[in-house]
């Protein structure tokens, strides 16, 4: 009886390494909440954000390598930001709604809008103090 023991105990023993070693590492992983990248759960979700943002087929394919290589895109990359101008981030209200990019070499851009809101005419009345401190003239988005 010991006999048949040991030998169960070797088997399972033996099923459970094999097993270890059979499956990949990620195997046991809850994969319900893992991402492709941050902010997209799946490779056509970048690659549909990629198309919105016109970059061209060829820069997706740079950027999705580096993605897949561990290698940092160009606008993550301190030293390569400095080379955005200040005044890109500078609007004129009176010039509307707008959209700019900066594309870097490898695809990767920053992307800021500016949507004006409302407009308030300024007479310096207390009425037109109160609705300054009360409304958002404008609102700015930045996609990094």
């Amino acid at each position: 009886m010991n006999k048949i023991k040991k030998g169960i105990s070797v088997s399972l023993s033996f099923i459970i390494l094999m097993f270890l070693f059979i499956f990949p590492n990620n195997a046991f992983a809850d994969n319900n909440n893992s991402q492709y990248a941050p902010g997209f759960t799946t490779k056509g979700e970048l690659i549909k954000f990629l198309k919105e943002n016109n970059v061209p087929k060829d820069k997706q394919e740079v950027l999705i390598e580096k993605l897949e290589n561990n290698q940092l895109w160009d606008v993550y990359d301190p030293e390569k930001r400095k080379a955005v101008p200040d005044d890109f981030y500078v609007f004129n209200p009176e010039e509307g709604n707008q959209t700019r990019y900066y594309r870097f070499e490898d695809g990767s851009f920053i992307k800021i809008e500016n949507t004006l809101n409302d407009s308030i005419k300024i007479d310096g009345s207390e009425k037109n103090n109160k609705l300054l401190k009360e409304k958002h003239h404008f609102t700015s988005n930045v996609v990094i």
